[in-house]
């Protein structure tokens, strides 16, 4: 596998976990608050329900981060991209999308942890 699909995947990988961080949380607070039982949460249905809900909130964030990108080159043209694949112009609205599409692309540059900037 060639470099670019590995950080592909890894950007993918990374959306899909925080979606599912935040159904977790988001069931941890159904069990305590609202003292629903915990094999609500055991049920194949439910599973499933979860699994779809991670590819739903997946493929969204793709589409968002695609729009921004989109954006960013009609507003700033191809100087909303600076020079390399992965750096983006500090005055993108939505820089941190922008930014993860070019992830979600493959298209960025693994930097060390003093370069990478999700601002």
């Amino acid at each position: 596998m060639n470099r670019t699909m590995v950080r592909s995947i890894r950007a993918h990988l990374m959306t899909a976990s925080i979606a599912a961080t935040g159904i977790e949380v988001v069931v941890l607070v159904l069990m305590f608050f609202f003292n629903i039982d915990e094999a609500t949460f055991e049920t194949t249905g439910f599973r499933l329900a979860v699994v779809a809900a991670i590819v739903v909130v997946t493929v969204l964030t793709r589409l968002f981060a695609l729009d921004a990108y989109r954006l960013a080159l009609r507003e700033w043209g191809m100087d909303a991209i600076v020079g390399e694949p992965y750096y983006v112009h500090q005055g993108c609205r939505f820089r941190a999308l922008v930014s993860l599409h070019l992830r979600f692309a493959g298209a960025t540059k693994d930097c060390g942890a003093a370069e990478r900037r999700f601002i």
